[in-house]
């Protein structure tokens, strides 16, 4: 099986995939059940694999490559590699058309990617970079590393555990794994409910919270840091979505395509640069948001959750 992908376009998931507790099915009119006990919120009915999803909700790889934002992002995540770990061998799954991967090795990391979309790993070989495609389970039982980064990869796991046995594999002795998710505790995600993006996108299907992870992690791994992180883009990035689900669901209201369909070029001809203007207007904005942010974070409710963590010694 490879973890990284749904296996199925209509799994059901009834019960908290965490602690095994069963959830509140259609929380809010949405397809997710939320854990009363780590807090956890699952898919509960539809969905689709990343694969299918990659040509719809994700930006096309000749787009992301120029995107100026994910270089951004990218050397925000390499300084958070640097604090926690000293140089080594790192792996990041999950790795796209590779911008972190670029950046880490221009650090002086020995990185390598993998990702289970020949449609991304096509652009980053292209590139030169070092990155395959390949899931977890499909690398050499000898290949071991220090440090081993998903970013914004296991809200799309159904079965975490696997996963991460999977992963431990490649660990070496108390390695670390740095992971950054959609915190599902974010205050700026309720202000949009139902419509929010990391509910619509159709291969979420694990939103973590902080006890969530904890959860998942606690048997298996110290963890060194859990910390929230609000950007100034995000208030617009979830405008964007909420107006693209309205126009979604005006299509399928006059005998169009369905909801979870992408959004018709036709109906909505400049999505393309829409794609790009909330982080533009984050930017000229940052300074007016920026106490909200710190806000929210300091609450632990930013919308993305930073975990750092290191393998347990086998004592």
């Amino acid at each position: 099986m490879r973890y990284q992908v749904h296996p199925s376009e209509k799994a059901v998931t009834v019960c908290c995939p965490v602690c095994g507790q069963p959830g509140e099915p259609g929380l809010r009119r949405i397809d997710f059940g939320r854990c009363g006990q780590c807090g956890v919120m699952f898919r509960v009915r539809g969905g689709r694999s990343r694969a299918d999803a990659a040509h719809t909700e994700y930006l096309d790889p000749a787009v992301r490559v120029k995107n100026v934002f994910l270089t951004q992002m990218a050397r925000v995540r390499v300084s958070l590699l640097q604090r926690s770990a000293p140089k080594g061998r790192v792996l990041e799954i999950g790795c796209a058309t590779g911008e972190f991967v670029e950046e880490a090795a221009r650090n002086g990391w020995e990185i390598e990617g993998i990702d289970t979309s020949p449609h991304y790993t096509r652009h980053a070989q292209a590139r030169g970079l070092p990155v395959q495609c390949r899931s977890i389970d499909e690398l050499a039982p000898d290949e071991k590393f220090d440090v081993i980064c998903m970013f914004h990869l296991i809200e799309h796991i159904p079965a975490p555990f696997p996963f991460l046995h999977a992963l431990r594999r490649h660990l070496r002795a108390q390695g670390k794994v740095v992971l950054i998710t959609p915190n599902a505790d974010a205050r700026t995600d309720r202000i949009f409910g139902q419509a929010h993006p990391k509910f619509r996108q159709a291969d979420h299907v694990v939103l973590y919270s902080r006890r969530g992870i904890e959860a998942l992690l606690g048997d298996d791994f110290d963890i060194m840091q859990i910390a929230t992180k609000e950007y100034p883009h995000h208030f617009f990035t979830s405008l964007l979505g909420t107006v693209k689900h309205a126009v979604k669901k005006d299509q399928h209201k006059r005998g169009g395509s369905p909801l979870d369909a992408p959004v018709s070029r036709t109906a909505y001809p400049v999505c393309p640069s829409l794609n790009r203007a909330p982080y533009a207007l984050g930017e000229m904005t940052k300074t007016i948001l920026s106490p909200y942010a710190r806000w929210v974070e300091s609450r632990g409710q930013g919308h993305e959750l930073i975990v750092i963590a290191q393998q347990k010694r086998n004592d």
